[in-house]
């Protein structure tokens, strides 16, 4: 089974990324990776882990020629 191609230029917040995966995704799927099962600690440390994912900048390193670009999920992304 191969990956299909999403484009996600537009993409920009994880709002934007749970958003997405509610389209992609099997509603049942989708409901149960989002879901908290009763237990809301597990959605406090998925969300917690979410906001956790920073860019860190790298000082101290040569910058003659630089390179914006990034991937997301495995799929390259540019910047504009």
């Amino acid at each position: 089974m191969q990956t299909p191609e999403i484009d996600l230029t537009e993409i920009k917040t994880i709002d934007q990324v749970i958003a997405r995966a509610r389209e992609e995704l099997d509603p049942g799927v989708f409901t149960w990776a989002a879901s908290d099962a009763g237990v809301e600690v597990t959605v406090a440390r998925n969300a917690w882990a979410l906001h956790a994912l920073a860019l860190i900048p790298r000082l101290m390193v040569d910058v003659t020629t630089v390179d914006i670009n990034t991937s997301f999920l495995g799929c390259p992304c540019r910047s504009r």
